[in-house]
């Protein structure tokens, strides 16, 4: 997706500006009428045939999506350094949530490939 510059961002009017980020927010497209001081067909139009409206929405919650996940990644590692302070005092429940987590039960454990060279050679031409 194409970012929009400021100046595609500014074309909407004030009542869709305010709709807008209404409806990025997660409201229904009669609160953001509200919210803007409008009818709701009106925004209900912009929010149907609207492209620049229809586009700002959309970029209002990319941008938001963004910012969400920019801020769950700075808290994985955190998280992984709890876990990993639990499980080392001996924290039962903590050492058998990460093993779920990374789902042990699904790893092999048994060898995977070949444990003898003619096998692996006999791979490596297949």
């Amino acid at each position: 997706m194409t970012r929009r510059s400021a100046t595609e961002r500014n074309t909407l009017s004030g009542p869709q500006a305010v709709a807008a980020a209404a409806l990025a927010a997660g409201a229904t497209v009669t609160d953001a009428a509200t919210a803007a001081g409008v009818h709701r067909a009106t925004a209900s139009e912009w929010a149907h045939h609207d492209p620049d409206f229809i586009a700002a929405v959309n970029q209002l919650r990319a941008d938001a999506f963004a910012t969400i996940t920019d801020k769950l990644r700075a808290t994985v590692a955190a998280a992984v350094d709890v876990a990993a302070q639990a499980v080392a005092a001996g924290d039962l429940q903590a050492a058998l949530t990460v093993l779920r987590l990374v789902a042990v039960d699904k790893v092999p454990l048994v060898p995977s490939g070949p444990t003898d060279a003619s096998e692996a050679r006999l791979d490596l031409v297949l």
